[in-house]
């Protein structure tokens, strides 16, 4: 295979594992260069895309090693010949449709994520995990800014939440096409709003969400520990809620356990109707591995099926993600997709390497160890049972991770907090290593668990 070709097979698998503001400003801006043995070299256009490569580097590496069978580096060069995608100046007011005219374009694309064609009601395999989300979504989606305002609906990585939240969308635009709505992830807000201030245009950022009927705001969890994104942010929130227009937010979390966000926001994100996703059910990613077949016009015999159901259980993207790959290597390779054929790819997905440490790892051996909630060592808890544990994972994280990640990277683990802290921390255990001899037998003993 080319590298091309390669590249070509890697974007499909990562379109279905990265987020769709990563696929759009990452995924389907690079351009391959050379793949060799050791390094997989690719050329990025612009800035803004070399940022998000370094949260999805490790992601790339592991498609195409999954691809090659070779253990790649990524190495990337920035195209300076290529432009970032631009965002128009906001109007100062939303002019008025002609009564003979066709209605606006209802979806403002000025740099912002679209609303995936996929992600609609239709779509959406409901089940007991879901379903309290999935009827607040269609009663919001049928009367905007007037039941559950704002919708927060949270849950882990994968469940559904954005398929949710775009699905409103979708139903808004068609039917209520003369409203004005947004999709945007708290990322891209950040990186919006830090633009404005620094080209002096603060009052069209501001002007912009003035203009909007709907906002769709994406892991909202990423504004902590960013207090002037969060004072305005705060801002466009009593707006829209005073003019009663509809805002949707998603999170990994409850409100109350982002670490670093202001308690007026947390009681603001509150107001409405908070509601959770869980992880599906056997019969339920049964049928979402059933849908995407259909979706897909492809084939899959129920064995199969049912083997995948049984042994993904984690969250919808990975389950879809491995059906994928099955059928990727089948068209490749052409051959018959089989349960050995199936075994063999959901064992890789599975089991990967022990030399892949990740701070996740860490963190559920770490609270596991000292009977603490994994979610308490990412949030922002300042009780001595929290706290020690969380300088322990940070040690950990700062010293044993493959591939180590930057200080930043693991503050941003642990609830946003400062690559100081992660600094301060590490310290702060090594001090009590060389000082207590049965500390440093602990954490001799939880070093070997992690890397098993």
């Amino acid at each position: 295979m080319s590298v091309d070709e390669i590249w070509k097979s890697a974007m499909e698998q990562l379109k279905e594992m990265v987020t769709l503001p990563a696929y759009e400003l990452l995924i389907k801006r690079i351009v391959p260069v050379s793949l060799d043995e050791e390094s997989f070299i690719i050329k990025i256009p612009g800035t803004l895309s070399m940022e998000y490569l370094k949260d999805y580097k490790e992601t790339i590496q592991e498609v195409v090693q999954s691809i090659t069978g070779m253990k790649v580096e990524l190495s990337a060069m920035q195209d300076d010949e290529a432009h970032e995608p631009t965002i128009p100046e906001p109007l100062p007011s939303r002019p008025e449709p002609a009564a003979q005219e066709a209605p606006v374009v209802n979806t403002l694309k000025r740099g912002a994520p679209f609303l995936n064609p996929k992600y609609t009601f239709e779509n959406f395999v409901v089940g007991s995990n879901n379903l309290l989300a999935y009827n607040a979504s269609r009663t919001v989606a049928e009367a905007p800014g007037k039941a559950y305002n704002p919708l927060f609906i949270y849950g882990g990585v994968g469940l559904g939440k954005t398929h949710l939240m775009q699905a409103i969308g979708h139903y808004l635009a068609a039917t209520k096409p003369n409203l004005v709505i947004e999709y945007i992830t708290s990322d891209m807000f950040l990186h919006e709003f830090m633009r404005c201030i620094r080209e002096n245009r603060l009052h069209d950022f501001r002007t912009h969400y003035s203009r909007l009927d709907v906002l769709f705001i994406d892991d909202v969890q990423f504004l902590e520990g960013k207090d002037r994104t969060q004072y305005e942010f705060f801002q466009i929130f009593n707006d829209f809620y005073e003019k009663k227009r509809q805002m949707v937010i998603t999170c990994d979390r409850l409100p109350k356990d982002i670490p670093t966000i202001e308690d007026r926001l947390i009681s603001r994100l509150n107001w409405g109707l908070v509601c959770d996703i869980q992880s599906p059910d056997f019969e339920t990613r049964l049928s979402i591995l059933n849908k995407r077949l259909e979706n897909n016009n492809s084939f899959v015999n129920e064995e199969v099926l049912q083997y995948i159901a049984e042994t993904i259980k984690e969250d919808i993207r990975s389950l879809e993600g491995a059906l994928n790959k099955i059928i990727a290597y089948s068209k490749l390779m052409n051959v018959d997709v089989t349960m050995e054929l199936a075994e063999k790819i959901i064992n890789d997905i599975a089991n990967p390497p022990r030399d892949s440490i990740t701070v996740k790892d860490i963190i559920d051996t770490v609270a596991k160890h000292y009977s603490v909630d994994p979610g308490d060592i990412r949030g922002k808890s300042r009780k001595k049972e929290v706290t020690l544990p969380r300088s322990v994972a940070m040690y950990f994280s700062r010293y044993i991770t493959q591939p180590q990640p930057s200080l930043s990277a693991i503050g941003k683990e642990f609830g946003n907090r400062d690559h100081t802290t992660v600094i301060y921390s590490c310290e702060k255990i090594e001090k009590e290593i060389k000082r207590d001899a049965s500390f440093k037998k602990l954490i001799k003993n939880l070093e070997e668990k992690i890397k098993g």
